[in-house]
């Protein structure tokens, strides 16, 4: 089984990412964990400017389209810091 991860905090060593990264080094036998790393260039999501012609998405867009291939998906939303 393939599973696409995706951390939703962009900063380098947050818990968020360091979680994901354990359980990519710990997934069972036939268990594969993609960490998706391109969360930080993909465009703000705006309908007006959608197109289904594949050749006018941004190329961040077409990677991750690409990585939707996988079984499952581990989503790893932002956790906001108050101070």
């Amino acid at each position: 089984m393939r599973i696409l991860a995706i951390c939703g905090s962009l900063q380098e060593k947050s818990s968020n990412l360091t979680l994901l990264r354990v359980a990519i080094a710990s997934a069972p036998a036939g268990v594969e964990i993609q960490l998706y790393e391109g969360l930080r260039h993909l465009p703000h999501f705006n309908p007006d400017l959608a197109s289904d012609a594949p050749e006018n998405e941004p190329r961040a867009v077409a990677e991750l389209r690409r990585c939707g291939g996988q079984r499952g998906r581990a989503l790893d939303r932002d956790a906001r810091v108050r101070s």
